[in-house]
């Protein structure tokens, strides 16, 4: 099965010498399988490595046991490439789903940020769903810490993303919000592993001891207020409500 997203290039899958090419009028570049970049339930990335040095390292999904990635490419070639959300895909090539690759998990560098930019992650992430949403779609999985990816662009901006709609539905949209709560957490926090005490941290007492700079005092004070995990009761309880209320925030 071949079939292709992107309209300026003609991709094609080379099955004995177990390579891509890509075509674009006469210039052509051919991707071979780098190192291996993970593993989810139905499938292994790996790298895909140009010949050509002025070209981007791309990735490619190789599905296993039961994996299946047609519905997660017809979803994900009809979603934009907007902040928060995982490019759309290359090429879907002999089951596989070739992608743009990502420089890493977000989790790895969540230390590393400032203030500024961990506001910055919550914003971009918070506009990702809320676009999912908005398409009538829910993530479904996003307790995975893998599915939350970034990379540097052209112009030096970082760009954080859920990626990985292979499990996605119709009908998860209150566990999506809960589950980005979750990941809220822990770009505060900087502790994935440990949410009993986040819970108790969120307690004001606890926020005026941590000694929270006063733009995170104010997440914790909006997921105290309005983006309580256990309460689904909120009559504007959606993503969009959720983004206009933390475009409040100041960065």
């Amino acid at each position: 099965m071949n079939i292709i997203n992107d309209p300026t290039y003609q991709w094609s899958y080379n099955s004995d010498l177990k390579n891509f090419v890509r075509k674009k009028n006469n210039e052509e570049t051919i991707y071979t399988f780098g190192k291996e970049l993970g593993q989810g339930t139905f499938g292994t990335v790996y790298e895909l490595i140009p010949n050509r040095d002025d070209k981007k390292i791309k990735a490619v999904k190789v599905p296993r046991g039961w994996g299946n990635f047609e519905n997660e490419y017809n979803i994900s070639k009809n979603l934009p490439g907007s902040e928060g959300l995982q490019k759309p895909p290359k090429a879907f090539l002999n089951q596989m789903l070739v992608l743009p690759k990502y420089d890493g998990v977000l989790s790895k560098i969540l230390p590393k940020l400032t203030v500024s930019e961990k506001l910055e992650v919550m914003k971009q992430l918070i506009n990702g769903l809320a676009v999912l949403h908005d398409k009538g779609i829910s993530h479904n999985d996003l307790i995975n810490p893998n599915n939350f990816m970034y990379r540097k662009t052209k112009d030096g901006k970082m760009h954080y993303a859920i990626i990985d709609f292979g499990n996605i539905n119709y009908d998860s949209f209150i566990n999506d919000i809960h589950s980005l709560g979750m990941k809220i957490q822990d770009i505060v926090f900087q502790d994935s592993d440990n949410y009993m005490t986040n819970f108790e941290i969120l307690e004001e007492t606890s926020v005026t001891e941590r000694g929270f700079p006063p733009p995170l005092t104010k997440v914790i004070n909006f997921m105290n207020h309005y983006w309580d995990l256990a309460d689904e009761s909120w009559p504007d309880y959606t993503m969009e409500s959720v983004k206009k209320i933390f475009s409040e925030i100041d960065v």
